[in-house]
């Protein structure tokens, strides 16, 4: 979906490349007369992230491109609803057949869902860990909301980061950052060629989404039983609760625009 009320911003790292070398972010325009618009065959959003690096959580990466086929563009303008036929053609050069090609967009399309799922937790949990950041550096806190506040952002570091498990004979449990990681580098590895996936690919979209779920499950019970531990001491220092239902719906927000 593209609109021309979208204002894309695009965050890139420090580079030491000069800004006039980078795209300028596609618009649709409104004017009369014709334009051209390119679509990238991705079948999610038009992505930010550079060089497997994630610039904002909340930011939605590209998803899989579309295999070979016929597709229906659908052109609202001013309330009028117009449609026409798109033919997505393979590539002369490609020796990939259409199933391969099939099982590859349901592969990515797994992955994506997943990632997706991953990124909105983490855009939550960063919102938050920001906010109790800022509570924290407060002086004039008492003792029990110090307590939890503390509590809480260990809590955080912990999901986020992961946690060495009591065994030695078991490895390091991987947090949600590397677990966004490893989705996003299992969906580029799938998508970076038309073949079959490599094992490999999939092995690691297997760990990551175990992981993921993992940390978005202690994620879901941090905010029903840690975040309510700290309003409450909130409420006790005469402060204001932090809202989550507002948290999630601004990154809900970001990553449906």
């Amino acid at each position: 979906h593209f609109s021309s009320a979208d204002k894309p911003t695009i965050k890139r790292p420090l580079l030491p490349i000069a800004e006039r070398w980078f795209p300028a972010p596609q618009t649709l325009e409104t004017s009369a007369g014709e334009h051209r618009f390119i679509w990238d065959l991705s079948s999610g959003g038009s992505g930010t992230d550079v060089d497997g690096e994630d610039i904002d959580a909340a930011t939605i990466p590209p998803g899989p491109r579309v295999p070979p086929g016929t597709y229906t563009l659908r052109l609202s303008v001013d309330g009028v609803p117009m449609e026409r036929t798109v033919q997505v053609s393979m590539d002369p050069r490609s020796t990939a057949t259409t199933e391969v090609l099939d099982q590859q967009f349901v592969l990515g399309g797994s992955i994506y869902r997943e990632t997706l799922a991953s990124r909105k937790a983490m855009a939550e949990l960063e919102s938050v860990e920001s906010h109790l950041n800022e509570l924290q550096s407060r002086n004039n806190n008492p003792a029990d909301l110090k307590r939890e506040l503390r509590s809480a952002l260990t809590k955080l570091v912990s999901i986020k980061n992961g946690e060495d498990n009591d065994s030695k004979s078991q490895e390091k449990q991987i947090g949600l950052a590397d677990a966004n990681t490893g989705l996003g580098v299992a969906l580029r590895v799938v998508e970076s060629g038309d073949r079959p996936a490599p094992a490999q690919a999939i092995v690691i979209f297997d760990q990551m989404k175990s992981a993921a779920n993992t940390q978005i499950s202690a994620w879901q019970h941090f905010k029903a039983s840690e975040l309510a531990n700290v309003n409450a001491a909130l409420q006790r220092a005469h402060q204001p609760s932090l809202q989550i239902a507002a948290i999630e719906e601004e990154v809900h927000y970001a990553m449906t625009r």
